[in-house]
């Protein structure tokens, strides 16, 4: 449905998800105008702070952000589609573990 809505509308999105891996998971960004995919770009999931197991004990001291080089990339990317005052959307999927980042 949310991507029903990105194509029909033209929105500027960000969809975020996570790709397991053997060693380390990634957290995949895909960037796109509509319809149109900018590109793909993916990033360590200890990068945000996420650890492997989702617990009240495992993320009592965690310390959950943004990188700086998720943020750069993203403006980078996604600020010349961007009109004055128009928001990003972002599609979570699977949300799990990516719920808990501050987006």
């Amino acid at each position: 449905m949310a991507q029903q809505l990105r194509n029909q509308y033209g929105l500027p999105t960000v969809r975020i998800s996570l790709r397991p891996s053997r060693s380390e998971s990634k957290v995949r960004l895909q960037y796109y105008a509509g319809k149109h995919e900018l590109g793909s770009f993916d990033f360590p999931i200890s990068a945000f702070g996420i650890v492997g197991e989702l617990s009240v004990r495992a993320y009592r001291e965690a310390t959950l952000h943004l990188p700086d080089d998720v943020a750069s990339t993203l403006s980078a990317v996604m600020q010349p589609q961007l009109r004055p005052g128009e928001p990003l959307w972002l599609i979570v999927e699977p949300n799990g573990y990516l719920a808990v980042v501050p987006w």
